[in-house]
């Protein structure tokens, strides 16, 4: 792994987008904070955000399969 790369906690995600990309805003939001601070963006082509998508929902059929469903 990169030096220059670490992991971060986000638990709010913000979704933008233009006819040419979709924008994700990855954010830490404290209990009694009044903003949450963005940790990444990352900037995808709208077919990069469709198979991030797939594989996003493909990993969390297995996470359930091994663990039991999610419930929200």
């Amino acid at each position: 792994m990169p030096d220059d790369l670490s992991a971060v906690y986000v638990n709010v995600v913000r979704i933008s987008h233009s006819p040419a990309e979709l924008v994700m805003d990855f954010a830490h939001l404290l209990p009694g904070t009044p903003s949450s601070q963005v940790k990444a963006r990352l900037v995808m082509s709208p077919i990069g955000a469709k198979l991030f998508y797939l594989a996003l929902g493909e990993n969390l059929a297995r996470y359930e399969a091994s663990f039991g469903p999610i419930n929200v």
